[in-house]
């Protein structure tokens, strides 16, 4: 973004998807969600045993909670700051 002449957050928001912050130090703090990792792979085993049970059934859907690391590098659509 720097090369393109661009800020964060005032022109472009970024955010990450894992939790981590790989610009400490960088730039702004990055905004970033929290995946529970350890969630995923429980409900991926119960999933893929509950699929071997029941080959016939449709598919089901799992929905875990993500929750939002707040940081500085989102910013209001249309505002400047």
């Amino acid at each position: 973004m720097r090369a393109r002449r661009r800020r964060v957050p005032q022109d472009i928001s970024v955010t990450g998807f894992d939790g981590l912050d790989l610009n400490a130090g960088a730039g702004p703090k990055l905004a970033t969600v929290a995946m529970p990792l350890e969630d995923l792979g429980t409900e991926a085993a119960r999933l893929i045993h509950w699929r071997m049970e029941h080959r016939q059934e449709p598919a089901r859907r799992v929905i875990l909670p993500a929750p939002l690391v707040e940081g500085e590098s989102v910013g209001e659509a249309g505002v400047e700051k």
